[in-house]
C-alpha cells in the first residue's frame, strides 16, 4: 500500500505536533529560533565539543536543556520522503571543491546574521538592525545567483 500526503498536509500535522509536544512537555524554543541546518548544526557541534572537551563553547539557550537532534530528523525526514515519493537519487556534482567553498560561505554568512531566512525574517519584524541587513544581503545575493544560473544555463551568453 503506497501512501501519499500533500505537503501542505505534512506541514499542518508537523505543525499540531511541535503544538501539542510544547503542551506536554511544557518544551518552548527561544524566540526566532528557525528550522536550519546551520543553527541547528552549530549546536549539535557545540553540544559534542563541550561533552568532549569540557570547555565552554557558544550555543543557543535550548542546545544547554537537552540534545539538538533535529538535525538528524531533518536529515533521516528528507530521506524518507526522497524514497517514498521515488525522488532519491544520486547526482554527480561536477566541481566539488567549489560547491563545497560555496556552501561553506552560505553557512558561515548564516552564522554570522545568526539563522536561516525564516529567522531573519522574524527578527527583523522585532525590529533588529542585524537581521535587517542579513535580510537585505539574502535578497541581494538571491538575485546574484538568480543571474549566475540563467548566465550559465545560456551558456555563458548574455541576454
Amino acid at each position: 500500500m503506497r501512501f501519499k500526503i500533500s505537503a501542505m498536509a505534512a506541514g499542518m500535522i508537523i505543525a499540531a505536533t511541535s503544538v501539542l509536544a510544547q503542551v506536554l512537555f511544557t518544551f518552548a524554543p527561544p524566540e526566532a529560533y528557525g528550522i536550519c541546518l546551520v543553527c541547528h548544526g552549530r549546536d549539535l557541534f557545540a553540544q559534542i565539543g563541550r561533552a568532549i572537551f569540557s570547555t565552554p563553547i557558544e550555543m543557543s539557550e535550548i542546545a544547554r536543556e537537552g540534545p539538538i537532534v533535529t538535525v538528524f530528523g531533518i536529515l533521516i525526514g528528507a530521506f524518507i520522503a526522497a524514497k517514498t515519493s521515488g525522488e532519491f537519487r544520486f547526482q554527480w556534482v561536477e566541481s566539488k571543491w567549489f560547491a563545497f567553498i560555496v556552501g561553506a560561505v552560505v553557512a558561515i554568512c548564516a552564522l554570522i546574521v545568526s539563522g536561516c531566512p525564516m529567522r531573519i525574517l522574524i527578527r527583523t519584524a522585532y525590529g533588529e538592525l542585524n537581521a535587517l541587513f542579513g535580510l537585505i544581503a539574502l535578497i541581494l545575493g538571491c538575485i546574484v545567483g538568480t543571474l549566475l544560473l540563467k548566465y550559465k544555463g545560456r551558456g555563458g551568453k548574455k541576454a
